[in-house]
Formats: structure tokens, C-alpha cells, sequence
């Protein structure tokens, strides 16, 4: 019942006597009736322009007085939550920064030390599932000509890694979320899939439909050679900003090492067959 008693405000509210007040919301008038309070002094928390929260202190009495030095004091408090606040928040955002660098480290360092691009993709389902804890992970390599995706690489919060990979069954042309990736060439963000009916469609390769999406391209010399799917199958999800900008870089990534797979294997077939005629 407290609660109700605090409302958004901009400045601070000095209120010596509630019987002299005009609430503007009868539930919070209720609140002060039901509790009692008398007097109450609120002032307003905000971080960059941006309403927190409110600091209130209460009085049960017909009438009281706040002094010029409880307010004062009040404000020091609110000041100090106020830094307390931003401090944390700073932390938060070093952290995530170290944590998202060392995900893309291990990413490249695997792309590095692999030629095999199985093992590769494995490595990127898998970080990116576990560092963004999703539900489900899925890197599906396609161009906008093919009928299918063809999934080369599965991660699963509940199985881990997933082999056998399951195959598309829905075709790119008729795939709501892919024509819109071929589109817009640009990360396509759903967070709460009851949202968007006509995207309900979606075929990625886990068993669970999604409640939230969040699907990147590769993208080689203009032109997108797969994607990277990111689920939540339990409830709705709030992608942030810091998260697609990761699911892009290790996009990135992947396109490299798909690239690389591929001037691997054609440099190989093209060294046995310089071999096969060197034989003749």
C-alpha cells in the first residue's frame, strides 16, 4: 500500500499537511488515507534526464513542518544513490564490454586455429547461445536463389550441441523472416513474436516455436550467404542494442571463415587435381 503513495514526479513535493493537498490520483489519495501518513517530503531520483525513482519520507501526524535541514539532507541521501547508481552502472557496462571481448576473441581464435568449418560454426552456435544465454542458437549458411537453408551449426541451452543438424522444411520464398532479411539486408528483431503473426512461420531447426527472434545476416560483397538465429522459446525478450551488435560481429566472423572454408576446399581440389595430372 506504501507504494502507491509515490507517483512519477519532476521536482520535489514539500507536503506539510495532506488534508490541504489535491491528489491528482484517487488511488494514491486512498493510500494516504489507508496509512495514515500526514506530511510526506518526495524527491524525485533521476540519471541523465530520466526519472528513476522517488525518495520519500513520511509523516503520521495531521501536520508537520519540514525543515530547510531535513531537506538538505534529503538531497545529500538522494545525491549519493544517485552516484551509487552510476557507478554500478558503469561496472555493468565494463563488464558486458570485457565479457562481449572475450566472446569474440574465442570466436576468432577458433576460426584461426580450425580449417574445419564444422568444428568453426559449432564454436560460434555455442558461444554466442551461452554468452547472450538464449534458447537456441542456429548459424544456417543460403543464398536468396537457394530452396532451403541448410543448417551447419545448432545450440541448444537444454541438449547443448545438436548432431544430427535438423534441415529446413520451409522453403527461403515462402520464409516471412527471411524475405524481410533479403530485403533490408539488416538484423531483423522480434520480441515478442504474439506481435507479429504473420512472422509465425519462421522455420529454424529446434523443436520449441519462438516467443522472441533475433536473426542477423552474412553478409560477403553485398550479397548474404546465410544468418544467425537467436531464440527465446519461454517468454518475450528485449534485444539490446549491445547484443545485436554482437550477433553482427560474429556474423562477420562467420562470413570469414565460411570464405576461408571455401578458398580452402578449392585450393585443395585444385592441388589434386595439379597432382592427378603431374601423374599421367
Amino acid at each position: 500500500m506504501l507504494e502507491q503513495t509515490i507517483v512519477p514526479i519532476q521536482k520535489i513535493e514539500i507536503i506539510n499537511c495532506i488534508k490541504n493537498y489535491s491528489f491528482a490520483e484517487k488511488p494514491r489519495e486512498k493510500a494516504y488515507q489507508l496509512t495514515k501518513i500526514g506530511a510526506s517530503l518526495l524527491i524525485p531520483l533521476t540519471l541523465e534526464n530520466n526519472f528513476i525513482a522517488v525518495v520519500g519520507l513520511h509523516r503520521n501526524c495531521d501536520f508537520y513542518h519540514w525543515q530547510k535541514q531535513e531537506i538538505a539532507i534529503t538531497k545529500m541521501v538522494v545525491e549519493q544513490i544517485k552516484l551509487a547508481i552510476s557507478q554500478a552502472q558503469a561496472y555493468q557496462q565494463v563488464r558486458a564490454l570485457a565479457q562481449r571481448e572475450a566472446l569474440i576473441n574465442r570466436i576468432t581464435n577458433a576460426i584461426r586455429c580450425s580449417l574445419d568449418p564444422q568444428l568453426i560454426f559449432i564454436a560460434i552456435t555455442q558461444e554466442l547461445g551461452k554468452g547472450l544465454k538464449v534458447d537456441g542458437c542456429a548459424l544456417s549458411l543460403w543464398r536468396k536463389e537457394d530452396k532451403f537453408v541448410q543448417c551447419v551449426g545448432l545450440y541448444n541451452q537444454v541438449q547443448g550441441h545438436i548432431n544430427p543438424l535438423p534441415q529446413s522444411v520451409v522453403p527461403i520464398a515462402l520464409n516471412p523472416v527471411l524475405k524481410q532479411l533479403i530485403k533490408t539486408q539488416k538484423p531483423v528483431v522480434l520480441e515478442d513474436m504474439n506481435n507479429y503473426p504473420e512472422m509465425t512461420q519462421f522455420d529454424l531447426p529446434l523443436q520449441k516455436s519462438s516467443q522472441a527472434l533475433l536473426i542477423v545476416p552474412l553478409i560477403v560483397d553485398g550479397a548474404i550467404i546465410g544468418s544467425i538465429s537467436l531464440r527465446q522459446t519461454t517468454h518475450p525478450r528485449s534485444w539490446l542494442s549491445t547484443e545485436i551488435e554482437l550477433a553482427q560481429t560474429l556474423a562477420s566472423q562467420a562470413a570469414i571463415a565460411v570464405q576461408q572454408s571455401r578458398l580452402y576446399q578449392k585450393t585443395r581440389q585444385q592441388a589434386q587435381q595439379l597432382e592427378k595430372v603431374n601423374r599421367r
